[in-house]
């Protein structure tokens, strides 16, 4: 069964190039779909949804370079405060800038969201959702929290985001939570679904054109967490995602190493006329069917959690053979890793 948030999927296929050793991905290509165009306050809503880095970095060189000393230290103090601010992800500001921001999005690409068997997941009811591929962004996180399964879900990120000012107050105000254990604990036992890219960063590291990394068969800690609150694991692929920017990194081992030491992978990606603003490749998001549930079991033995995980690996590879030629990538490998 499909959701038509906006548009029809289509194909997108990425092609590569560069120096020996180094691998560059073009995310356009393909036939696409019409889209419509934006108009100018769709830009400002696209520059506010992916340009916060950039935003951040003007504000600073804008306050170190024509203000007054004293005045810009005060503003440098103001948004050092607002790295530990609180942020209220249900006040009017949160609420405003998703029904700005949500729209856009949607129209943007277009996305598609599809269920194997949407009568087996009940909206309203907390899951813990394992979405791959990581990508070079998983922007499809956006979209997802448009869609009624996350009326009350959140997205599990990288916490040294939210030591950031105003990243912070931008990714709260989309439901976007620190992927930290305590965190995702107390949304599950609020009734929350969370997200969780088990692979995280560590697969941009093994990305290459033409095909998908899932760096998830060392990954128990998801399983354990919903096993431990009694939520169902629901295994989720995003298509077109990794095809929405074009993006380098070097090769070989030493750029492997590095990026294991510093915890991500260092890697340069642009999307529209060089900017952070993804490309309108359309996506396709699939969600298989739930695994596992029952009583909570707050020490579950490790052969369970092994087992669960398993079925998941599974579930998720047939998701993404099942459905491929369908979201528009028929040849697309997936690397499971």
């Amino acid at each position: 069964m499909a959701a038509q948030l906006s548009g029809n999927g289509a194909d997108a296929r990425g092609d590569s190039g560069g120096g020996a050793g180094a691998t560059v991905a073009r995310g356009e290509g393909g036939t696409a779909p019409v889209l419509s165009r934006h108009s100018a306050v769709d830009w400002v809503a696209l520059v506010l949804w992916m340009g916060w880095m950039h935003i951040l970095l003007f504000l600073l060189l804008l306050i170190a370079l024509t203000f007054p000393h004293p005045l810009a230290l005060a503003l440098l103090l103001l948004l050092a405060t607002l790295s530990v601010t609180p942020v209220d992800v249900e006040g009017p500001v949160a609420k405003a800038y998703r029904r700005f921001i949500y729209p856009v999005v949607l129209r943007h690409f277009p996305v598609r969201v599809l269920f194997r068997d949407q009568s087996a997941i009940t909206f309203g009811k907390p899951y813990v959702v394992g979405l791959e591929p990581h990508s070079v962004l998983p922007i499809g996180l956006a979209a997802l929290m448009c869609h009624p399964m996350f009326v009350h879900g959140y997205a599990g990120a990288t916490s040294a985001l939210f030591r950031v000012p105003l990243l912070r107050q931008f990714w709260q105000w989309v439901r976007t939570a620190p992927a930290t254990r305590p965190v995702l604990t107390g949304l599950l036992r609020r009734g929350c679904t969370v997200v969780i890219i088990p692979g995280g960063v560590q697969e941009c590291i093994f990305m290459a054109p033409g095909k998908e990394v899932a760096f998830v068969r060392s990954r128990f800690g998801f399983i354990r967490l919903a096993l431990e609150q009694g939520v169902p694991v629901v295994p989720c692929f995003v298509f077109g995602q990794t095809t929405a920017y074009h993006w380098w990194k070097p090769g070989g081992a030493w750029y492997r190493a590095v990026a294991r030491r510093m915890g991500f992978a260092p890697i340069l990606f642009w999307g529209m006329w060089g900017s952070p603003i993804p490309l309108r490749t359309p996506m396709t998001i699939v969600f298989g069917t739930p695994i596992g549930g029952g009583d909570p079991d707050l020490n579950p033995s490790e052969e369970r959690v092994v087992a669960v995980h398993a079925e998941y690996v599974s579930a998720l590879e047939r998701l993404f053979l099942d459905y491929r030629a369908q979201a528009g990538y028929p040849h697309m490998h997936l690397d499971i890793m």
